[in-house]
């Protein structure tokens, strides 16, 4: 279910993160079942406006639990708040290499899809624009697999 909101969100604000995390949650009316909320509380919490009551920690949390999409939105939105990187990593147990391996398969997948939609112009070369975009791309496939390196054994601390 696609959920777009009316009024506008400044990015990066706590009523934007919650709207991306009610529409991987899969809308605003599977929040309402997922916290037992009625749908004016639910559509408040992504209201900017300053008069509404802001969603709790606790309400964060249980959405987050409930609804692991949603807690990946908020586990990237407090990585990049705290200077880092979020890693998701399968739950499924086993050794930690099989864990990153999977994701680098994944994130190998994401920085191909990427390089595929290049569009080169007429002399058949990236403009700055978008060797600029090209580089942000490739580095945020890259950080979070570097951030995972000291985790690996035998890693010098």
């Amino acid at each position: 279910m696609s959920y777009r909101p009316v009024i506008r969100r400044e990015p990066g604000s706590t009523e934007e993160v919650l709207t991306r995390a009610y529409k991987a949650a899969g809308g605003p009316k599977s929040v309402e079942f997922l916290l037992k909320r009625g749908k004016t509380q639910i559509h408040n919490y992504t209201n900017p406006n300053p008069e509404t009551t802001p969603i709790s920690l606790d309400d964060a949390r249980g959405l987050a639990t409930l609804s692991p999409d949603a807690g990946a939105v908020f586990a990237e939105d407090f990585a990049a708040s705290a200077g880092g990187y979020f890693v998701p990593g399968a739950s499924e147990g086993g050794k930690l290499g099989d864990c990153f391996a999977i994701e680098a398969v994944a994130h190998g997948k994401m920085l191909a899809a990427v390089l595929k939609d290049i569009d080169l112009d007429a002399r058949g070369e990236l403009t700055v624009k978008q060797q600029r975009q090209l580089r942000l791309d490739i580095l945020d496939v890259i950080r979070p697999l570097a951030a995972a390196l000291p985790l690996l054994p035998g890693s010098a601390p």
